[in-house]
């Protein structure tokens, strides 16, 4: 299912309220009933819960709701659904599972070699979900049983008739489970809610959801109650935005170029600055002025000259008009691994999303990235989508790719690997959301009568 574009917000008690925020000065309005972009929601028996909010190592932070507020629960995770017994089950960035227990998580292994992407519990109470390799599980109690293998996507439900969950394979497909047996549907079966990501069904019928701009309603109604509307937001004195100072150290074993970008909130980019044919041990130093950053983003690209002399990105940081005031990069490595990071390893690094791709094979390999950019067509936002043509990368090369500025979120990404000279050229494919994959990677091993890809 579709995924949101999120705009994080900055959360500090444990438990919230739906009151205005304050943030850098200006008075940010009311969310309703949840005070944050959300990003996954379940219910049953009228327990609601939550992820969403700040983004950490594992995922989004975890909220049950409690009368009128929110109780943050420890852990992060990026999908959530509710047991038989109550207790939550839960996905993190990293493809993980676990099971709350008492205040705890309890971790529950994943089939081996895979990344859990979706997880659903039924009416009965059985677990199931779906893995990057497109296989439906469930759980026996002691361990994951396959129970079909039909190229699923990113997406499993369930409702509360009994037995009947529900997958979406990568062609859009609704694969229903109807007793033992799977058969495809017509429809989705939590119905096609429009402007909806995410829905929950409760046994009583009441739908929970998330919009396609990050908030959590009942569906059905024109606008998500608020909790305690009357108080008091406090506006504290805005900062000036200051210049920012990018200082690129060059020690790696090639060519590198530095190109800086002012992003504004449309989105548009203008470039501010560009120098190439930097060789190890030439640095690079730019300030960006005050007047440049003001409520703009920056962007710093880093590449690298491969063997055929062309620039190819090695690394991608953008920060905030309110980030830090100076930032610093180094540019590592040699051709075949070039690699870059933030100069001081406490410091935030503001790196971007992005996919690596590491050949670890005896033949050449390709990845390529089918994803959508948002166009206004007669003034309706269309999806758009566009396709890589990467780099063929050889033996112990890596490489790396970007989600360049105006890529939605809200739509998958579909990864294809191709070999060269191999009894199976046509190697891998898969889908899956940037919102909750942390920056994938994916790798070739193997040899040209045996060539294998899968995640990193």
């Amino acid at each position: 299912m579709n995924k949101l574009i999120f705009a994080f917000a900055i959360l500090t008690l444990s438990v919230w309220t739906a009151a205005a925020q304050t943030t850098n000065g200006t008075t940010r309005p009311t969310y309703g009933i949840f005070p944050a972009d959300a990003v996954d929601v379940d219910v049953r028996n009228g327990a609601l819960w939550v992820v969403g909010g700040e983004p950490g190592p594992d995922g989004y932070e975890i909220w049950q709701r409690s009368g009128n507020g929110w109780t943050k629960v420890s852990g992060g995770a990026f999908r959530i659904a509710i047991g038989g017994n109550g207790s939550p089950w839960i996905v993190n960035s990293k493809g993980a599972v676990f099971q709350r227990a008492g205040n705890e998580w309890r971790p529950i292994p994943a089939p081996q070699g895979y990344r859990v992407v979706d997880i659903a519990v039924d009416a009965v109470g059985d677990v199931w979900m779906i893995t990057d390799g497109g296989t439906v599980y469930q759980w026996t109690g002691t361990g994951w049983k396959s129970d079909i293998a039909l190229n699923a996507g990113f997406e499993i439900n369930s409702v509360p008739n009994a037995g009947v969950v529900q997958a979406i394979d990568r062609t859009g497909k609704f694969w229903t489970r109807q007793g033992s047996n799977w058969v495809i549907a017509k429809d989705a079966i939590r119905g096609t809610e429009i402007g909806y990501e995410r829905v929950a069904l409760d046994f009583d019928g009441t739908k929970w959801g998330i919009t396609d701009k990050g908030r959590l309603k009942k569906v059905g109604e024109q606008q998500a109650f608020e909790i305690n509307p009357t108080k008091p937001s406090v506006t504290t004195p805005q900062t000036a935005v200051q210049p920012l100072k990018i200082s690129i150290k060059q020690r790696g074993a090639y060519l590198g170029r530095v190109e800086v970008y002012a992003i504004d909130p449309s989105g548009q980019k203008s470039s501010l600055y560009s120098i190439g044919e930097r060789g190890g041990g030439v640095d690079v130093d730019y300030t960006v002025t005050a007047a440049a950053r003001t409520g703009k983003k920056i962007r710093i690209d880093l590449f690298f000259a491969n063997l055929s002399s062309h620039y190819q990105p090695v690394y991608q940081a953008l920060v905030p008009s309110d980030g830090a005031n100076t930032v610093c990069y180094q540019m590592l490595g040699e051709i075949a691994k070039p690699w870059a990071e933030s100069c001081d390893k406490n410091a935030p690094s503001y790196r971007t999303r992005h996919i690596t791709f590491k050949n670890q094979a005896g033949f050449n390999a390709q990845m390529n990235l089918m994803y959508f950019v948002e166009q206004k067509i007669n003034g309706v936002s269309v999806p758009i989508a566009k396709m890589t043509d990467g780099p063929i990368v050889g033996f112990l090369f890596d490489s790396e790719f970007f989600m360049p500025d105006d890529y939605m979120p809200s739509m998958p990404v579909t990864l294809i690997i191709t070999a060269f000279a191999t009894t199976k050229n046509d190697l891998f494919n898969t889908k899956f959301d940037m919102k909750g994959t942390d920056s994938p990677c994916y790798k070739v091993w193997g040899t040209i009568v045996s060539p294998q890809a899968g995640p990193c």
